[in-house]
């Protein structure tokens, strides 16, 4: 059975964890080619945004001189219709228009301000009239006149009422239903035209989420502009927003490739954690049964063929093959506990126990052994700590395997002391040693399952790391902590702190709920 946990364990030694980087390299590679088709596609889209501008451009410089050059024209044959307008009035006043005519003629054109009409015939028969307009109206007045077949006509008019009043054909510009539409939709659809002060400049404008081409407008309407405007609002759609989509989808790949790979090592990690424990539990349960089980073989063999043997070196045999199989027995004892406990299998079973009596019915059953390694154990015990709700057997245990390490550790030093304390809120249960100590380093790794720490006086000492693994789990599975105090060459102290369960009020708890 050795020789076989013995090959055993030097095949899981031998095995090799998996590579981190046997996992990483498809993972970065993966990364590596969403990075370029997230670069190449942000390149596309930059060159079909910069496409898509210049054809803007274009179509913005058109619509605004095309535009331009209507306003004109539009605004030429309202001045000519106007003057055909008068002489029409004048020719149904028989040649002698007079201030009725002259109002008709104002009421008729509201963009004209005032108008001086001088006949040949008569210059002191001159008429003048004028309507109000705003302020706006009044500052950019443009003075214009005409003659007549009677005489001549002169006038003041507003360029701005003129174009507010010219027929929106004029501009052939519908607005845009919504910003995001500029790629997909006929550009008409989506271009705005305005007519602006002519000081905005000319030629291309560029304002944040507005391309705009500004045209002048000719004489007489120089101090105003046609502005042709396309609302490009990129963040919201267009080409720049394909761009940042496909930056998002490449980063988020990424992301998530990234988060996919540290899963993966964790994995790794976990998996070869669990192979390393594996094989520590085979190497220590097989070095912990090598001994024994050579000792029981021949103290068997000696027993079956020792004719010769005294009767003291019979019993002697006996007590020693005994007393492996009690170390082998305490050795199985553990291993089950800690799977058990680990899976949640075993379950406590409290009971009324005399802490005092628990501690002295250990050390008396463990005396023989303990005096075979040479060793005495010092009792300071309360005698006044109350009973307790425990699980006799699993503390037990944790008492066993506490001064199991300490006979283990503690070098030239043969004794070991056992106190028992009533503390504030619990019972504390201390073993102490004044073997080789643990570094503070390490005081938290040894209740690792199969861990030992790194001493060389460990090496030499059977033990399968499960003892000190096993006391943690059986006092936190009551409720209590494990305190250790420990420094190397000093020795160690290891205190088990149950939290108060009185018998007395563990037997009241049902009857409340009831």
């Amino acid at each position: 059975m050795a020789v076989i946990i013995t090959r055993l364990s030097e095949y899981l030694r031998g095995r090799r964890p998996r590579s981190r980087a046997s996992v990483l390299v498809p993972f970065l590679i993966i990364a590596v080619a969403f990075a370029a088709l997230g670069w190449r596609s942000w390149e596309l889209s930059e060159r079909m945004e910069r496409g898509l501008e210049a054809l803007a451009v274009q179509y913005l410089e058109y619509s605004a001189e095309i535009t331009a050059r209507r306003v004109d024209a539009a605004t030429q044959g309202r001045v000519y219709r106007a003057a055909e307008e008068w002489q029409q009035i004048e020719r149904l006043s028989g040649g002698a228009p007079g201030y009725d005519s002259l109002a008709e003629w104002l009421r008729q054109n509201d963009w004209i301000l005032s108008a001086t009409y001088e006949p040949d015939s008569d210059l002191t028969s001159t008429l003048y009239l004028g309507q109000l307009s705003d302020a706006r109206a009044v500052r950019d007045l443009v003075r214009s006149d005409f003659y007549t077949v009677s005489g001549r006509v002169q006038y003041s008019w507003s360029p701005s009422l003129l174009i507010s009043q010219l027929d929106r054909a004029v501009f052939r510009q519908p607005v845009a239903r919504s910003a995001h539409e500029w790629e997909t939709s006929d550009l008409r659809q989506l271009v705005e035209i305005h007519v602006v002060d002519a000081k905005l400049g000319r030629g291309l404008v560029r304002r944040e989420g507005e391309l705009s081409v500004i045209e002048p407008l000719a004489e007489p309407l120089e101090s105003f502009a046609i502005e042709s405007m396309l609302r490009t609002d990129l963040g919201q759609g267009g080409s720049r927003s394909h761009r940042l989509v496909s930056l998002a989808f490449a980063i988020t790949a990424i992301a998530l490739l990234s988060i996919g790979a540290w899963l993966a090592i964790r994995g790794i990690r976990k998996e070869n954690e669990a192979t390393q424990l594996r094989a520590a539990l085979v190497a220590n349960v097989s070095h912990e049964l090598r001994t024994p089980l050579a000792v029981i073989r021949i103290g068997a063999e000696t027993l079956r063929r020792g004719e010769r043997l005294t009767p003291e070196q019979r019993e002697a045999l006996q007590e020693s093959i005994i007393r492996e199989v009690l170390h082998l027995s305490n050795l199985v004892e553990n291993v089950l506990d800690v799977a058990r406990l680990q899976k949640g299998a075993k379950r406590m079973a409290p009971s009324p126990v005399d802490p005092v009596d628990l501690v002295e019915s250990v050390i008396d059953s463990y005396g023989p052994w303990i005096e075979s390694k040479g060793f005495s154990v010092e009792l300071d015990l309360e005698d006044d700590v109350a009973e307790q709700m425990w699980d006799r057997d699993s503390v037990s245990r944790a008492l066993v395997n506490l001064v199991d390490n300490a006979i283990k550790y503690s070098g030239e030093s043969r004794s070991v002391r056992v106190a028992l304390r009533d503390r504030k809120g619990g019972v504390e249960i201390a073993v102490s040693d004044r073997g080789i100590g643990v570094h503070q380093a390490e005081v938290e790794r040894i209740f690792d399952p199969y861990y030992r720490a790194k001493f060389s006086d460990t090496e030499t000492q059977r033990g399968a790391g499960l003892g000190l693994t096993l006391v943690q789990q059986i006092v936190q599975a009551h409720g209590g902590r494990v305190e250790v105090d420990s420094a190397p060459g000093e020795g160690s102290t290891f205190r088990l702190f149950f939290p108060n369960r009185p018998v007395a009020e563990a037997s009241r708890r049902p009857e409340a709920k009831g």
